[in-house]
């Protein structure tokens, strides 16, 4: 479940490539989130147990608030 929350928000973040070109809050919160889902789902695939799933929901948590810092930057535009 965690790894397919890290896969989700991996594309939906690439799907929101172009909008994020403007400034700098939105650049930053495109390759946080971009950064973080990728290392969770690399986290996810080597290790196992409670230690690659609290790593997991915590990259997904932080990509999750890179995502919505890119929509609402967007909406407020």
């Amino acid at each position: 479940m965690v790894m397919l929350l890290n896969i989700i928000f991996f594309i939906c973040t690439l799907a929101l490539t172009k909008y994020c070109q403007s400034s700098i809050l939105m650049k930053l919160f495109y390759w946080v989130a971009l950064i973080v889902s990728l290392i969770g789902i690399v986290f996810l695939i080597f290790m196992s147990g409670w230690v690659a799933y609290t790593g997991g929901v915590i990259t997904a948590g932080i990509s999750l608030l890179g995502l919505l810092g890119i929509v609402y930057n967007l909406l407020k535009e």
